[in-house]
């Protein structure tokens, strides 16, 4: 492990940071991926002190709305991001911790988006032609499965509501993943 590599920050402008190094230090990069490399606002840091972590904030697509420890996590749209309002107005996060259940309720159209399906069921479900598999490469494991033979996905353009909800990512069909405890519903 490098020592020392890191130098010192420097504010650019609003919206523009540069990180100075004392020696090239290749995972570098790929820790500025990491959660606990994320800039935090300072507003919420003073709000929220030592509960930050129960009231998320940024300037993504969607604004935190309510946790339900365990159960779920439900964001809203977020009207001003900078990339365009987002055409759903919400998501549904919901804790799903049986994969049999996650499962029944993917094939069930309770969910309409499912991360980590269960794999032996992955060909089955392909070939059915009922739903899209759609896998991305990254240095994690990760995959999700749409549902696309009701609720919204059956009326949209499937680059229209996938390219939302991916935003421009997911490429390649070769990932492998693990069982992550998670299931999608749209709001």
């Amino acid at each position: 492990m490098a020592k020392n590599w890191f130098k010192s920050t420097e504010i650019i402008d609003d919206y523009t940071i540069k990180i100075n190094l004392n020696q090239v230090y290749t995972p570098f990069l790929v820790g500025l991926t990491q959660m606990y490399a994320r800039i935090i606002s300072p507003v919420a840091i003073k709000k929220y002190g030592m509960k930050l972590g129960n009231n998320p904030s940024g300037t993504g697509p969607w604004k935190f709305s309510e946790w339900v420890p365990g159960e779920k996590i439900i964001l809203t749209r977020n009207s001003e991001y900078w990339r365009g309002k987002p055409r759903l107005d919400g998501i549904v996060f919901k804790f799903t911790p049986d994969i049999t259940v996650r499962m029944m309720g993917f094939e069930s159209n309770s969910f309409d988006v499912i991360d980590q399906p269960q794999y032996t069921e992955m060909e089955r479900l392909e070939k059915s032609q009922k739903y899209v598999s759609h896998s991305v490469v990254s240095g994690a494991f990760f995959h999700y499965v749409f549902n696309c033979a009701s609720g919204p996905l059956a009326s949209e353009t499937y680059s229209g509501i996938l390219g939302q909800f991916l935003w421009g990512h997911g490429h390649g069909r070769n990932s492998r993943s693990l069982p992550m405890r998670l299931c999608l519903l749209w709001a």
